[in-house]
């Protein structure tokens, strides 16, 4: 949900996955996360807590960095290049080693800095990747002529079971209670 008004505009986001997402604020402006009751990981190497309120400027000075920061600044800019680099590529069938070959990284170095910046996996964000493309595929299409099956399969997944179980966790729903969704209809 967002809110616009005349001299801010408030987005309000609610899941209860890891997210990895990158926000830019305007000039002048200050950028605000609060963390519900479950709230566990980290933004930008920082532990996060339920209740922590955290607010930022864009044109904020940094203090000098230690070495955990410089470790977690060039883990950021790694995953950032591999996320890149799959969001332009993400009609593709991807590996873990297409993006170790974007990044420039090993599959290690490209797997602890996906555990440190995001708390995922590289496949699992691969994954996580493919399910909201399908989505997209769903909640585009209509019943009869889009199929969960082509979807699913299009963007390579094989095993049904395994991918409404994946979906269902991603999104609390059934791929086909999405499709069936009528354009605009919230989910419950």
């Amino acid at each position: 949900m967002i809110v616009r008004l005349e001299s801010a505009a408030i987005l309000f986001h609610s899941t209860n996955l890891r997210i990895r997402t990158r926000t830019s604020t305007r000039e002048g402006l200050l950028g605000y996360v609060t963390f519900g009751p479950q709230a566990k990981g980290t933004v930008d190497g920082l532990p996060v807590r339920s209740g922590l309120m955290m607010a930022v400027a864009p044109e904020a000075d940094e203090l000098a960095p230690d070495r955990s920061d410089r470790a977690r600044k060039a883990n950021s800019l790694i995953v950032k290049i591999a996320e890149d680099y799959a969001l332009s590529h993400a009609d593709e069938h991807l590996s873990v080693s297409d993006l170790c070959r974007a990044a420039a990284v090993s599959e290690r170095t490209l797997e602890y800095a996906f555990k440190q910046a995001t708390g995922l996996r590289p496949m699992a964000y691969l994954i996580r990747l493919r399910l909201h493309r399908v989505r997209q595929v769903l909640l585009a299409g209509t019943p009869g002529s889009t199929t969960v099956s082509a979807a699913a399969l299009n963007r390579g997944f094989w095993h049904f079971g395994e991918f409404s179980r994946a979906y269902k966790e991603c999104f609390g729903e059934l791929p086909s209670d999405t499709l069936r969704r009528k354009p605009g209809k919230p989910q419950r």
